[in-house]
């Protein structure tokens, strides 16, 4: 795949084969976030964002596991888009500020330092990564074209197996020639799944 430095910074929403609109939250992702919550997640822990660009869908569910108290549980959440610049550059740093945003600080003290800004250093991605452990939350990024090839690699990702899969997928789909691989990739993941839904 070919990439830039500025892919995604142009007017274009998409361009087909370098990049796929990822650095936008589309609407049927705040769609598909009205819908879980309408919905509920049951006991799910196991999540699988394909196209999650900016991965609101789920943003939405760490935000709901981070704020209940008490016993948690184990939540596992696969991210995977077409450009490993759009996991790098906005479901990353999307994660940490959901995070950031609900984590105890003393009672004077904001999530944010001055106009909403939150100073990433290696303290807070220290301390990030043992929150993200201590809350049994794992994560996992996955890159590439819909295919065989990208099946196969999120096939092969450790996972809990004994957690039923929720297959997520809101920004997935801009041209109709891609919809066939898509679904290809989607039925194969869901075929390797006990329970797996989409």
């Amino acid at each position: 795949m070919a990439e830039d430095e500025e892919v995604g910074l142009g007017s274009a929403d998409v361009k087909t084969g370098i990049y796929e609109g990822g650095f936008k939250s589309w609407e049927s992702s705040v769609d598909l976030v009205r819908e879980l919550a309408r919905e509920g997640l049951k006991s799910r822990r196991r999540f699988l964002e394909l196209g999650c660009g900016t991965a609101l869908p789920s943003l939405a569910i760490l935000q709901r596991h981070l704020k209940k108290e008490g016993e948690k549980g184990k939540l596992e959440l696969s991210f995977a888009d077409y450009n490993p610049s759009v996991l790098r550059l906005v479901t990353v740093p999307n994660i940490l500020l959901t995070w950031a945003a609900l984590r105890p600080t003393p009672e004077d003290a904001e999530p944010f330092e001055e106009e909403g800004e939150l100073d990433i250093d290696e303290d807070l991605i220290s301390e990030f990564t043992a929150a993200l452990t201590a809350q049994g939350i794992t994560l996992s990024f996955f890159s590439g074209a819909w295919g065989a090839e990208f099946a196969t690699l999120v096939e092969a990702a450790p996972r809990d197996t004994s957690a039923e899969l929720l297959v997520l997928a809101a920004e997935t789909i801009y041209s109709p020639a891609a919809l066939e691989s898509f679904a290809e990739v989607l039925m194969r993941i869901l075929g390797t799944e006990k329970g797996g839904e989409a």
